[in-house]
């Protein structure tokens, strides 16, 4: 008899279909049907962007309200990224267009848990690319603002080059409330206030941004532009429009 129980701890069980998961059916089903991820088609295949897509991020972020990632590719046909953060209240975080230009991004985000970061690209001939991270950081969402910085809310600055040759800083200067912050002094919520969009035109070029409270404060991009005459327009989640102009 305990022969017969061993062979049958042996055989192969086939589980139901049921039980087995699918990161692409998740996604569908969690996020395809928000505003944030129009555009992508319903039957949309999501292929494994292993080596074509990178994400660098630290694994243990220091502060959860300011985490610094970076979002590249090895291919010249990539003109989108969708950026999720599972574990953040508004998972979609960003939206990043690239229109001929290198689709690469350096910027800052909150991460309120533990969570992977999850990044899905598009490109030209409307392919669909999935690679993840995982972060370890915590509150970013609730965090308090940092201390006053001396720029006027809506100032935005532009450092060429930055990182190194080729890259250039966009800064925007401006609180980005999530909603979930707390004033200091009064312990009333603090309503959520932060950057929306924001357009970078040039005369050959363009970078679009379209985000959540899952920016962090005093948002920056860090991007492959052209040189040249250029503008600069961001606005708020309330309506408020910050521009600059971009000289020789």
């Amino acid at each position: 008899m305990k022969i017969l129980f061993l062979l049958l701890l042996l055989l192969p069980i086939s589980l139901p279909s049921e039980t087995h998961f699918s990161w692409e059916e998740w996604i569908k089903d969690t996020f395809l049907n928000e505003d944030f991820m129009k555009g992508l088609d319903e039957d949309v295949v999501i292929n494994d962007g292993t080596g074509l897509i990178d994400i660098q991020a630290p694994y243990r972020a220091l502060n959860g309200a300011n985490v610094p990632i970076t979002i590249s590719t090895k291919s010249r046909d990539i003109l989108k990224y969708i950026l999720i953060v599972d574990e953040n209240p508004t998972p979609c975080c960003a939206i990043f267009e690239f229109d001929n230009m290198p689709a690469y991004v350096e910027t800052n985000i909150r991460v309120n848990a533990y969570t992977y970061l999850r990044v899905l690209a598009e490109d030209r001939f409307g392919d669909v690319y999935m690679v993840t991270r995982f972060i370890k950081a915590a509150g970013g969402c609730s965090a308090p603002g940092l201390i006053d910085s001396g720029n006027p809310k809506g100032t935005i600055t532009v450092k060429s080059p930055y990182s190194y040759p080729g890259v250039t800083n966009y800064q925007f200067w401006h609180p980005n409330y999530s909603g979930m912050q707390f004033d200091q002094l009064t312990r009333t919520e603090i309503p959520a206030e932060y950057i929306e969009k924001v357009d970078i035109e040039f005369d050959n070029s363009s970078f679009r941004y379209e985000g959540t409270i899952g920016i962090a404060e005093n948002v920056y991009f860090n991007l492959i532009t052209e040189k040249g005459i250029g503008t600069i327009t961001a606005t708020d989640s309330d309506g408020n429009i910050f521009s600059k102009q971009l000289e020789d």
